[in-house]
């Protein structure tokens, strides 16, 4: 499976479950030059990579590995001409990733990093994994995409701080609002 797909330097970037592209070696990760799939690099990496985002020079991956290499990453990893972990990482799955203005955001079923709460939804902050309030009460979130000047959450819950947002929500910087009455059923997309 292909879970995610983005832009990365200029060239496509394909992300999932693989461990081959066009022919070639490509454990988990290939990118696409106009011509032919290659190969990110020569790490393995040790589960499934959900979501790719590019960040200046940096690619940033989320899923359900917890090693790239020798390297514990803890379900989410930078790529800028090797591999590096951010901060403790995550306890469990990362499903999405996103910029809001100008910051790193992750979205999955994860409660933990290091010994902080995150519950479902964190901010990372140039060295550690912040939680947006209280966090997400249930379920898990599966896609984070920018709407207006908000960022839209979407995926499996139901709760946000005790308040019914059934399924999506909005995080405008510093509070969580509704997108309406919301879904009856996950939002993956």
């Amino acid at each position: 499976n292909i879970n995610a797909l983005g832009i990365y330097n200029g060239l496509l970037v394909a992300a999932g479950e693989f461990t081959t592209a066009g022919g070639v070696d490509a454990d988990k990760v290939a990118v696409w030059n106009g011509s032919f799939w290659s190969r990110l690099d020569f790490s393995l990496i040790n589960g499934n990579v959900n979501a790719v985002a590019a960040f200046g020079t940096d690619l940033l991956i989320g899923g359900t590995f917890n090693n790239v290499g020798s390297i514990t990453v803890n379900k989410v990893a930078r790529w800028n001409n090797g591999w590096f972990s951010m901060g403790s990482g995550f306890d469990n799955t990362v499903y999405a990733l996103a910029f809001f203005n100008s910051q790193l955001y992750a979205g999955g079923s994860f409660t933990v990093s290091g010994i902080s709460s995150v519950k479902r939804i964190a901010r990372w902050d140039g060295m550690r994994w912040v939680s947006l309030g209280a966090g997400i009460d249930d379920g898990a979130v599966y896609v984070l995409r920018i709407y207006g000047s908000t960022l839209a959450v979407g995926g499996s819950f139901t709760y946000i701080g005790g308040s019914s947002v059934n399924r999506i929500a909005r995080w405008n910087g510093s509070s969580w609002g509704i997108i309406g009455s919301g879904f009856n059923n996950d939002v993956n997309a």
